[in-house]
């Protein structure tokens, strides 16, 4: 399976995703909303964690990010999200700066350093792991000012229904929705 990016400098450019069951793309029409309603990513750090093939990093990238980190745990989907930028790269006008690094989510979280610029975090884990939802809740009501914004991907069927998540992560200030899957969007600053 491929999937394209879908706006800025690399619109249209093909992705390479891991040919597992371990990772699962975005939908389409979820991304699609969601960086409807966020064009430009000019100047932000974006944080990709549970990247697989890095699509939402890679988006952010192409719509004029500043830096994008990348964090997986599974070592081959980390390798198939660094070649994807590598190619990109090669190919178009992409600026940011990227880190890859292999971690398990929360780990990686919690040794954040709170700092200054904007911060976006989008946070797509398997979705039955219902404990590393509940372990980002209770690390942002720890560390409130590690993100600007937080983006998080659920399934109501796999993960917990709305009410559930909502009770962990708090209530989004917006969300989008596509079939069974969701996508709650909480504004930090």
């Amino acid at each position: 399976m491929s999937i394209s990016i879908l706006g800025g400098v690399a619109k249209g450019a093909k992705l390479a995703t891991p040919s597992s069951h371990n990772t699962r793309p975005t939908s389409v029409l979820l991304k699609r909303r969601l960086f409807d309603s966020h064009q430009s990513f000019e100047g932000i750090e974006f944080y990709d964690i549970c990247a697989g093939s890095g699509s939402m990093g890679i988006e952010a990238m192409s719509r004029g990010a500043e830096k994008v980190i990348f964090v997986e745990s599974n070592q081959k989907a980390l390798g198939i999200a660094k070649k994807n930028c590598q190619e990109l790269k090669k190919k178009y006008p992409l600026e940011a700066e990227t880190q890859f690094i292999k971690s398990d989510a929360i780990k990686f979280l919690k040794q954040m350093q709170e700092g200054e610029g904007e911060k976006v975090l989008f946070f797509d884990p398997p979705y039955e792991s219902k404990d590393l939802y509940i372990a980002l809740g209770e690390l942002l009501r720890e560390r409130p000012k590690l993100f600007t914004k937080i983006i998080v991907e659920f399934c109501r069927q796999k993960t917990a229904p709305e009410k559930e998540v909502q009770e962990w992560l708090g209530k989004p200030d917006k969300s989008y929705r596509q079939g069974t899957s969701f996508l709650y969007i909480y504004d930090l600053n």
